[in-house]
């Protein structure tokens, strides 16, 4: 099978052919992209159709083509082997080209006349197109086979033109118009100019390869915008290609000393070579390794135990200066608890002495509750008033001891027509400033006051 690529400054083609004549089994196309790089491109134009290719034609517009007369002076002396790099210096001037920044292919065009220069038909292939080219393909497990710019087909296009005999086509591309005449002699004469310059004569066959409307009244106008004259077109470059002479200027790629087959044969002895060589290698270093870390453990086992003694030297003393950080806090802890301890007793005392020094015969007390933060002495009365007189006077005489009196909740019994007696409840709060220094009864004290 061999592939045939196209790209061109608004398209980007793939066509696939079969047989020694080549058949069309595949076409397939798309719009091309602004800023795609070389390699890009090749590898969108392949992955059109099935992913493994085998030869591949590159037919791109941005190769550089025209033709160049030679004086006949600079000629002589020069070999075939000579005559592309002197044409590529040449061509320099002319298409802008650097000659070390591609690669040339050249056909002599027909002579005009026994005094006339000679003229060669070139082709200048841009070194990143070629070797982006060549690695897409091959990733493809394809050849590229060559590069050529898509002017100049060596063959007529149109079913009417007829073959045998002379035929004159003009194609018209982005910025040039090449006029080829087909010579009966089967060469070809080509002229190459800028769209701009006037084209004369008549055409047997107009090809149009951009979208602008160039038309001739007498001849078949061809347009690569059609699917069909595209397919057509595409048929005579691969039947041009094929042919055992070349009559285009197209950059051959060499075929490689070795095959894929052989390539890949090569790669795996390789390969096994390297890991036999690699294994061999490893066992040995292996070997070696292990003698000498004996060696090294054996060196340094007297320092990994004084290492290890250090260190349990090391954690032994933090397990002592933890263990007296503990034992101060324990002490302080105990402190604090001996101190809270006796300043409550002193605060019961008190709290129990109060409660005696103004008792009234009024009132009875029945129940001293101590919680977190407060403790309440609850009781009944017979008259209101007692018991808030009883409270301010508690409140004057528990304040030093670190207390804060409220006044007297009362709830009537209703027992006596007058509601009495009333329970009444005083809340003693610990102030603010002595809750972190005096611990909080830890269960209820009732006592009981006749």
């Amino acid at each position: 099978m061999t592939t045939l690529l196209l790209i061109t400054s608004d398209r980007i083609v793939r066509a696939d052919f079969r047989g020694r004549s080549p058949r069309l089994v595949g076409c397939w196309e798309q719009a091309r992209g602004a800023d795609e790089s070389p390699i890009t491109l090749v590898e969108m134009a392949l992955a059109l159709g099935p992913r493994r290719v085998r030869g591949v034609w590159l037919l791109t517009t941005e190769a550089t083509t025209s033709v160049l007369p030679m004086s006949r002076d600079m000629l002589a002396g020069s070999g075939p082997d000579d005559l592309a790099q002197l044409l590529a210096f040449e061509a320099e001037a002319i298409t802008g080209q650097a000659a070390f920044e591609a690669s040339l292919s050249h056909v002599a065009l027909p002579s005009k006349g026994h005094d006339s220069e000679p003229q060669f038909w070139i082709t200048q292939i841009p070194n990143s197109w070629q070797s982006a080219a060549e690695d897409a393909v091959r990733r493809h497990s394809g050849r590229l086979l060559g590069i050529a710019h898509p002017a100049g087909v060596a063959r007529p296009i149109h079913a009417a033109t007829p073959r045998d005999g002379a035929w004159r086509r003009l194609e018209l591309w982005d910025d040039l118009a090449v006029s080829i005449r087909g010579l009966a002699s089967g060469e070809l004469d080509v002229d190459v100019q800028t769209r701009t310059q006037r084209r004369d004569g008549t055409f047997d066959e107009v090809l149009i390869a951009d979208a602008s409307r160039e038309d001739a009244a007498d001849a078949n106008v061809l347009r690569l915008t059609d699917q069909q004259t595209l397919e057509r077109w595409l048929t005579v470059w691969a039947e041009t290609l094929s042919a055992q002479t070349i009559v285009v200027p197209v950059q051959r790629i060499p075929k490689p000393p070795l095959s894929a087959t052989q390539r890949r044969a090569v790669m795996v002895a390789c390969a096994a070579a390297t890991m036999l060589f690699c294994g061999g290698w490893y066992w040995l270093g292996q070997w070696r390794l292990k003698s000498l870390t004996a060696e090294l453990e054996r060196i340094q086992a007297p320092a990994k135990a004084l290492e290890q003694l250090k260190q349990d030297e090391t954690k032994l003393v933090k397990e002592r200066d933890e263990l007296h950080k503990q034992a101060a806090d324990v002490r302080r802890d105990v402190e604090l608890l001996v101190t809270g301890m006796t300043r409550q007793s002193e605060r019961q005392s008190k709290l129990l002495a109060s409660l005696s020094l103004f008792r009234d015969e009024h009132l009875v007390v029945q129940k001293i509750e101590g919680q977190a933060g407060e403790t309440r002495v609850s009781g009944l009365c017979l008259r209101t008033s007692c018991v808030q007189s009883f409270a301010r006077k508690l409140s004057r005489e528990l304040q030093a001891c670190g207390w804060l009196v409220s006044p007297a909740e009362l709830a009537s019994t209703s027992v006596l027509s007058n509601g009495g007696p009333w329970k009444f409840t005083i809340v003693l709060k610990d102030m603010p400033s002595n809750s972190s220094l005096t611990p909080t009864p830890s269960k209820e004290n009732k006592v009981a006051k006749r």
